[in-house]
């Protein structure tokens, strides 16, 4: 029977304030994974950041649909309030971040929005690998994932500000789907995968052995050695069995 072990740490190293917000925690029928990066030389990042977070959560609390439409309901939720703020208060203009996020169900199946940075991996054994490459290398031969299919045209409603300036309508590539099997999955912030390359990363969770929360601080320790002048935020989970 499989079960799900997770640790989570978030420094904000050379910054005055740490400007990332994470979650790690079941919620309802999901595990909850997301690491929401407060974007650099933007003011009040940590807002926009714990936004995005408390809206997730709460989609995934009240939708109890796909975990895709639960993560879509999240982030369509965290724009309208950060742009809203945003426009109520000059002080807040420009509130922006960028979210990574998982959910996984009781069967292991992982459902994960990554728009593009490549903040989520999946390390197994000797391997480490992108979220989008991990689905992509277990999926069936031949096969092709469904076209994603939104019949309302595209609207401010539907896009992430996944670069402040430039938003992104969300589509079906931004999201994977994979089964972990004693794997581990690793959510993180730009503070930490700027500077550490995917082997070293492998390399430290691998020598923790399953000790989930040495391998955390390990992870923040080597970002910070490496010269990491960001926020740094981990999240990581080993499904066992």
């Amino acid at each position: 029977m499989s079960g799900i072990d997770f640790s989570a740490l978030s420094e904000r190293g050379l910054r005055p304030r740490n400007d990332d917000a994470f979650c790690a925690e079941r919620i309802g029928k999901y595990f909850v994974f997301a690491v929401a990066d407060g974007l650099a030389g933007h003011a009040y990042g940590d807002i926009a950041s714990k936004t995005a977070i408390d809206a997730l959560k709460g989609a995934v609390k009240n939708t109890g649909g796909p975990a895709r439409d639960a993560i879509m309901e999240g982030v369509r939720n965290a724009e309208a309030e950060i742009r809203a703020l945003s426009q109520q208060s000059p002080e807040h203009a420009g509130l922006a971040t960028k979210l990574v996020a998982c959910l996984i169900d009781e069967k292991m199946q992982c459902t994960v929005l990554d728009v593009g940075d490549r903040n989520c991996h999946v390390i197994a054994g000797s391997t480490i690998e992108h979220a989008g490459t991990a689905a992509k290398s277990r999926r069936p031969p031949g096969s092709t994932p469904a076209p994603y299919a939104d019949p309302k045209p595209p609207s401010l409603a539907d896009m992430v500000a996944h670069v402040l300036g430039e938003p992104h309508r969300m589509k079906e590539s931004d999201f994977s789907r994979f089964v972990l099997r004693d794997e581990y999955l690793l959510l993180s912030s730009d503070g930490m995968t700027d500077v550490l390359s995917e082997d070293a990363i492998a390399g430290i969770v691998r020598k923790t052995d399953g000790n989930l929360e040495v391998a955390c601080e390990k992870l923040v320790q080597e970002a910070m050695q490496a010269g990491s002048e960001s926020t740094i935020t981990v999240v990581l989970a080993h499904v066992k069995g």
